[in-house]
């Protein structure tokens, strides 16, 4: 899990396993961050859309994390 002060997120991984039928898409990254205004619950969102991922590939799609910045 990471925190981006910047950002106000945190970018959590886990480890998955995805079924084995063509198409199977898994993401084993998601964004999270509180929402205010409902009562700080927690919400989830994808790292990448699925229509960006080829699922007839066996790609992994990874990201660098750039070092911090102070700003």
């Amino acid at each position: 899990m990471y925190y981006d002060e910047v950002l106000h997120r945190f970018y959590i991984g886990v480890r998955i396993s995805t079924g084995t039928t063509l198409g199977d898409i898994g993401k084993s990254v998601v964004v999270a961050q509180l929402n205010p205004e409902e009562a700080n619950q927690v919400e989830l969102f994808p790292i990448v859309q699925d229509s960006a991922i080829d699922p007839t590939a066996d790609d992994i799609i990874v990201a660098k994390l750039l070092p911090k910045v102070q700003i």
